[in-house]
């Protein structure tokens, strides 16, 4: 990832959002394509091109993009927090129509970088929903 720019989604992070399960559906200009991407992994930029809604793209957004997904559409809450010792943590939460959190994650593990702790409660999010079959 260069300077100044938000993390993609890993290849594997973007299958699963995109699975039935999950259905994240939000416009992305950025790729993978089934086939091609399974062998190196890296997204391509999709803006106006032909494949952009067909069967063989999956969408590519920030993880941020991701996370706000599950905030706006899902309803999940969602932090990474700065620790002492320059180490960083996630939790997230499930709060229904009137208010009441219904499930709220473990402490989890710590991480070195906020971008490895962000990428971490992607997956975890993504673990739960499927788990929960949300």
């Amino acid at each position: 990832m260069q300077e100044k720019q938000l993390q993609l989604v890993n290849f594997e992070q973007a299958k699963k959002l995109k699975s039935e399960e999950i259905g994240f559906d939000w416009v992305c200009k950025t790729h993978f394509r089934k086939g091609w991407n399974e062998l190196n992994g890296v997204p391509f930029i999709c803006d106006g091109c032909p494949y952009r809604n067909c069967e063989e793209c999956i969408p590519a957004p920030t993880v941020a993009l991701a996370l706000k997904w599950f905030r706006d559409v899902k309803g999940y809450y969602t932090s990474v927090n700065y620790g002492c010792a320059n180490v960083y943590c996630f939790d997230f939460k499930k709060i229904n129509d009137i208010g009441e959190v219904v499930y709220e994650s473990d402490e989890g593990e710590i991480y070195t970088t906020y971008e490895e702790a962000e990428s971490a409660l992607l997956d975890a999010l993504l673990e739960y929903c499927k788990k929960e079959g949300k």
